[in-house]
């Protein structure tokens, strides 16, 4: 994820590590659980930044139809097409 602000939007990328570079801790009553992987849950930039590593696995599609919200991603086309873009994923 850091890696892609870095390449795709560095103009966000120092407030991105300075929120992700390091564990978050979660707590639940007597636990504490260490966050380390993907964007916390309410930050206003979460989509953004599950979104962007995404990115160029999509660009590199072939498929005449081909698009992604979030964790969904839509493909349309020929059948072989899409099922070689399918195996890309």
């Amino acid at each position: 994820m850091l890696s892609s602000i870095n390449a795709l939007l560095p103009e966000i990328a120092p407030y991105c590590h300075l929120s992700y570079a390091g564990a978050s801790q979660l707590k639940f009553g007597k636990y504490t659980i260490l966050s380390m992987v993907g964007p916390q849950q309410g930050d206003p930039l979460g989509p953004l930044l599950f979104c962007l590593p995404l990115q160029p696995a999509l660009l590199k599609l072939s498929s005449p139809l081909a698009f992604g919200y979030l964790d969904d991603i839509s493909l349309g086309g020929p059948s072989s097409t899409v099922e070689a873009d399918i195996d890309l994923l």
